[in-house]
């Protein structure tokens, strides 16, 4: 059986260790990120074609 994983768990220990959240800024204004999860979020929703909301509750 396997176990259960957080779907952004593996992007939180990857951005320990690397930091890249904190290359990533707004195209508009410059501002780089204030809240990871959300990042994060966005990422999976794109990456995954479920949406945001669906990805935020999981």
């Amino acid at each position: 059986m396997m176990t259960y994983v957080c779907t952004a768990e593996p992007l939180h220990e990857v951005n320990q260790v690397t930091g890249f959240t904190s290359a990533i800024t707004n195209l508009r204004t410059g501002a780089r990120c204030e809240n990871p999860d959300a990042l994060f979020a966005t990422i999976l929703a794109d990456a995954t074609h479920l949406g945001a909301v669906w990805v935020m509750w999981r």
